[in-house]
């Protein structure tokens, strides 16, 4: 009997080994491996079948970032919902770019790269950096990387395209605009008292290898002949310029070319932001229906100074009298026997920016609150000269009165009448009467 009952026991733990749940691998899908992607095209649609003449059960738009589980070699599977309702649907892998594993890593941007807030070219532009700027960012997908900018001082994250970036600096030719006044291209990339070989009027568009950290070289023609020179490094500006709209209609091009189609047109006047693309077009960010996107003008549609014919009658009262005082200015010079100067658009906003700044800041003396002494107003606004001299005057009502009035002073008479001095700029402000001249000697 014992012996029986043993058997019995023995069958019945037999038997319950054999009936413990069933092995892992009936329930499991190794096909089935949880993954992130980005939507590639315009319309990604989810097909109720894994076929592209299925019923379509929803669409996304490129950019938006999708949940996913590999199903075959050429399809995906995804959870979506339509009505409130889940369903099952399928997305072709040519659709979608896989995210990859995060990893923090360090670059240069091989041309002017563009930070968009969804990593799709077409959603808002966040943020453009010039060639070869150091960039940090992380791994995002296979086509996008993921970088954080700075907006009105906020962060926020944006992502840029991974062919735009290398791991090595770009060695070539780059453009920016003169932002000295002017900018001079030397013979010798050296401080000091070096004459040079030209001069360029602030604003002008100029094309630049890197020499040294400290220096840009550059191609210049003198006479006809081809000539290589230098640029002190802190005379040339890459980052947003403002100017002028040149045209009474001054179109903003999808490319660069004027057959390409015009995004935006503005009046004459208008005032608008860009940065230098290369010698002949100037990119600039606008906006269309809320969208940033990157325009293009032509570089002769786009002016330093507002162009006459959208001044204002004060403006242009203002110009008179400001060419009134270098016209009395030289006829005193000419009594003389010295040679006139010559004006000085760039020098012009110089002087005006003191006046202005008299106005504004209710003092008058040749040493600013807002910018120091007169060689720290100078070098603030990188005006370039051998030597340099000014006079201002307060509350005279015509060009006449305030010249004569300096011929009477024997500092201001000094420096009108300094044979050294080869350019003038004047700036007059008509709520005050503030008057200014500025006076540099240029070694060419």
């Amino acid at each position: 009997m014992k012996k029986y009952v043993g058997t019995i026991v023995f069958f019945f733990l037999l038997a319950e080994m054999l009936f413990i749940a069933p092995p892992q691998f009936v329930h499991a899908d190794t096909t089935e491996i949880a993954l992130q992607g980005v939507a590639l095209k315009d319309k990604i649609n989810v097909y109720a079948q894994t076929d592209t003449d299925a019923a379509v059960v929803k669409a996304y738009q490129q950019g938006d970032i999708l949940k996913l589980r590999k199903w075959t070699p050429d399809w995906f599977t995804a959870i979506v919902y339509v009505g409130g309702k889940k369903k099952q649907g399928f997305i072709q892998n040519v659709d979608v770019d896989p995210l990859v594993q995060q990893h923090t890593m360090h670059g240069y941007a091989q041309d002017y790269v563009s930070v968009y807030a969804t990593p799709s070219n077409k959603a808002e532009l966040l943020k453009t950096y010039p060639i070869a700027s150091k960039l940090t960012y992380k791994t995002f997908s296979t086509n996008w990387h993921m970088v954080t900018v700075y907006v009105k001082g906020k962060a926020k994250t944006g992502y840029l395209q991974a062919d735009t970036i290398g791991n090595t600096k770009p060695e070539i030719t780059t453009y920016g605009y003169a932002a000295a006044i002017p900018t001079n291209i030397y013979p010798r990339p050296v401080a000091g008292y070096n004459v040079p070989l030209k001069a360029y009027p602030k604003g002008t568009v100029l094309k630049y290898r890197l020499y040294t950290p400290d220096w840009y070289e550059a191609t210049v023609y003198i006479n006809g002949k081809q000539r290589i020179g230098y640029i002190d490094k802190r005379d040339i500006a890459d980052e947003a310029a403002t100017g002028y709209a040149a045209k009474k209609k001054t179109s903003v091009y999808s490319s660069t070319s004027r057959k390409a189609a015009k995004l935006k047109d503005y009046s004459i006047g208008k005032k608008v932001k860009y940065r230098v693309y290369n010698q002949k077009w100037l990119q600039a960010t606008i906006y269309i229906n809320g969208k940033a996107t990157n325009g293009y003008f032509s570089v002769d549609d786009v002016v330093a100074e507002k162009p006459d014919a959208a001044k204002s009658a004060a403006e242009r009262k203002a110009d008179a009298f400001e060419n009134k005082v270098v016209a009395l200015t030289n006829k005193e010079r000419k009594k003389y026997d010295l040679k006139p100067l010559r004006m000085d658009k760039d020098l012009n906003q110089v002087a005006r920016i003191k006046s202005e700044d008299m106005r504004q800041r209710h003092y008058f003396d040749h040493t600013s609150p807002t910018y120091g002494s007169l060689a720290q107003f100078y070098d603030s606004l990188l005006v370039r000269g051998y030597t340099y001299g000014e006079n201002i005057a307060k509350g005279y009502v015509s060009p006449e009165d305030v010249v004569q009035a300096w011929m009477n002073s024997p500092g201001h008479r000094e420096n009108i009448l300094n044979r050294n001095y080869t350019h003038i700029g004047v700036g007059y402000v008509e709520k005050g009467h503030y008057w200014t001249e500025e006076f540099v000697q240029r070694l060419r």
